[in-house]
């Protein structure tokens, strides 16, 4: 019985690490490929490819490319889809980059919106956090 078991867990355990690892590749694949276009200032098929490696992921995604997404929204005049991205960063996130996003002229079109002040504002947030735990250590 125990034998039986242990093939099962074994067979289920290699099928999870399998799916993992595709999707990983997926993932890379996709944001790469959006990244190429994000650099070459193509804007709406960077979209298509960081929102099918998310989608692919379990709607995970590394908090730089979120940052390129909501980039593109963002000169796209796609000012929700913008900050849904970015409060995903700021948030769970934790992105503490305030130099960055507060000079970024993407966003220049999002300048206007009472929600930038609050991305800032976290921003500022986990900056202080994080600057707070290195001071600690």
């Amino acid at each position: 019985m125990i034998s039986r078991f242990s093939i099962l867990l074994t067979f289920i355990l290699s099928s999870l690490i399998g799916l993992s690892q595709s999707l990983s590749y997926s993932y890379e694949t996709d944001t790469n490929k959006a990244d190429s276009f994000f650099e070459a200032k193509n804007h709406d098929i960077a979209i298509q490819y960081y929102t099918k490696a998310f989608l692919e992921n379990n709607d995970l995604g590394k908090s730089g490319h979120r940052y390129k997404a909501a980039a593109c929204y963002a000169i796209l005049k796609r000012i929700d889809n913008a900050f849904i991205q970015l409060y995903k960063i700021s948030g769970a996130g934790k992105f503490s980059n305030f130099d960055l996003i507060s000079k970024d002229m993407n966003f220049i079109n999002l300048h206007s919106d009472k929600r930038w002040q609050e991305i800032l504002s976290k921003v500022k947030e986990n900056k202080k956090k994080q600057v707070g735990l290195i001071l600690d250590n």
